[in-house]
This record gives structure tokens, C-alpha cells and sequence, in this order.
């Protein structure tokens, strides 16, 4: 008995009320509490003398003692559920300022990507000018190397033929 006071005395009264209300709103709550009360119901049918002691305990217990302890066990279900949805709400900001973070940090990067392929464009523009110069160069360079060689040729051309007159005079 010691060790069972022991074992509730780390309740504290009101803990253990909240408990049995709860419980108690769980148990009446059930199909198999309307079944049970329905039977009740049907125990002067059967045995006409308890009637008076059926209608007492209807009337007085179940109305009287149960109906505002199912009222209490509500009230405090109702303030969990309650507390459930504060938490709930609080970790859904939580999760939306997160989401609305990692939202700017995104376009942050968009931003960042979109400046660096307007680089890659502007530095692709200037590859091309450059390679397009290079190419004028380059057959700039190889006309005038088909220009001497053409030259050379001439050149040659007309030193073999002035070889050639020399030779027969």
C-alpha cells in the first residue's frame, strides 16, 4: 500500500485528475460505452424491481457525474490538440522563412548566372571578332604569299629566260 501511495504521490493531483477525465472521455467515447448504456437502459424490461435503482444511477451518475467529466476529459484533449496546432504553426513559419531564405538565395544565384553568361556572350563576341580578324589576317598573309609566290615564279620565269638568251648568243 506504501509503494502504491509512493507511486501516485509523484502525481500531483491535478495531473491525475486531468488523467481520469481524459480516460474517462476515451472510454465513453467508444460504441462499446453505447452498447453498455443501452443495455442499462434495458434492465427494467427484464428485472421490473431495479427500475428505481436503473433511473438513480441514469439520472444521478451518468448525467450528474459523468456528462462534466467527459466535459473536462474534452477540455483538455481540446487544449492538446490546441497546443499540437501552436506547435505545428510555429514549425510551418519556421519552414516557410527557411523556404523564403533558400527563394532569395536562389535568385541570388539566377542573378549570378545570368551576369556570368552575359559575360561568356560578350567574351564568345569577342572570340569571334578576334578569330574573324585573325582569319582576315591570315588570308591577308596568304594572298601575299600567293602574290610572291606568283612574283617568284615571274621572277624565276624571266631569269630563266634571260639565262636561256645568254646561253644561245
Amino acid at each position: 500500500m506504501i509503494k502504491l501511495f509512493t507511486k501516485f504521490k509523484k502525481f500531483s493531483l491535478r495531473e491525475i485528475n486531468r488523467k481520469v477525465a481524459v480516460n474517462a472521455t476515451l472510454i465513453f467515447g467508444t460504441m462499446g460505452a453505447v452498447y453498455l448504456f443501452f443495455m442499462w437502459s434495458l434492465l427494467p424490461i427484464i428485472f421490473p424491481d431495479i427500475q428505481v435503482v436503473v433511473l438513480y444511477i441514469s439520472s444521478c451518475v451518468i448525467q450528474l457525474v459523468a456528462l462534466p467529466l467527459i466535459m473536462v476529459g474534452s477540455s483538455i484533449l481540446s487544449e492538446k490538440a490546441e497546443q499540437r496546432a501552436q506547435d505545428d504553426h510555429i514549425r510551418l513559419i519556421a519552414a516557410f522563412n527557411e523556404l523564403k531564405d533558400l527563394q532569395i538565395h536562389a535568385d541570388e544565384q539566377r542573378t549570378h548566372m545570368i551576369d556570368a553568361i552575359g559575360q561568356l556572350t560578350e567574351l564568345q563576341h569577342h572570340a569571334d571578332e578576334e578569330r574573324k580578324s585573325l582569319l582576315e589576317i591570315n588570308n591577308n598573309e596568304l594572298k601575299e604569299l600567293l602574290a610572291l609566290k606568283e612574283l617568284h615564279k615571274d621572277i624565276h620565269k624571266l631569269l630563266k629566260g634571260t639565262t636561256t638568251k645568254k646561253v644561245k648568243k
